[in-house]
């Protein structure tokens, strides 16, 4: 006798997530400018692809022409700067706004031809510095995973955070995790920014134009 497959739990939530954080898809060479040097730079720069807080004195007051001189119109919407910030423009700004974001932050940054702050056409864009946690990854369920491996050591230390292999992670998530804030990254799970499924269609609907921003569906388990 033929057994039919279990029939998919429709009730369980979508959940969505970019690898955007870790490859250089949709790069605009635009750097940015600290009020505290270099130093904020890299620190700003370590806290925003950690998805963790920041001092508001580490935050970069511009953005400025590094090497392209304009912005790809496949990338108008949402793109990664010369130092590996996501930042969105005006348009996906006033969709995000509408959303629960919790702690996340949505800075405005001017965008100059250079540190001399000589002025282009292109209105002030935002850096989206996502600050919210949950546990959210099946790390057992996942596949292309792996712990980091500190340099000089064979194994991962006890309780090390996970990464992608190869940038071909296919996530598992707990269902649970759609619950709270629309936009959310997980404290031990580096460089991958979830997304809800209403935020998801907002995006979708809107016709934003980028090839940075490609979402991934996750396998949702209750």
């Amino acid at each position: 006798m033929t057994r039919n497959p279990p029939m998919p739990d429709t009730d369980l939530p979508k959940i969505w997530y970019t690898k955007m954080l870790s490859t250089d898809a949709g790069l605009v060479s635009f750097k940015m400018s600290c009020a505290g040097g270099r130093d904020a730079r890299i620190r700003y720069q370590m806290a925003h692809k950690g998805l963790r807080s920041v001092d508001a004195d580490d935050v970069p007051e511009f953005l400025y022409y590094l090497l392209d001189r304009k912005i790809n119109p496949a990338r108008a919407d949402v793109f990664l700067s010369a130092d590996g910030l996501i930042v969105v423009s005006p348009r996906v700004r006033d969709i995000l706004v509408q959303f629960d974001l919790g702690k996340t932050r949505l800075f405005e940054v001017p965008i100059y031809k250079s540190e001399q702050k000589e002025p282009t056409n292109y209105p002030p864009h935002y850096l989206l510095h996502v600050m919210e946690h949950k546990d959210t990854v099946l790390v057992d369920a996942s596949e292309n995973v792996r712990q980091l491996v500190v340099g000089g050591e064979d194994r991962p230390r006890p309780g090390a955070h996970w990464e992608s292999y190869y940038n071909k992670d296919d996530l598992a998530v707990r269902a649970s995790s759609a619950e709270g804030v629309d936009i959310w990254g997980d404290p031990n799970f580096h460089y991958r920014v979830f997304f809800s499924d209403r935020l998801k269609r907002a995006i979708d609907a809107a016709k934003i134009r980028t090839t940075a921003l490609k979402f991934f569906g996750a396998k949702v388990r209750a």
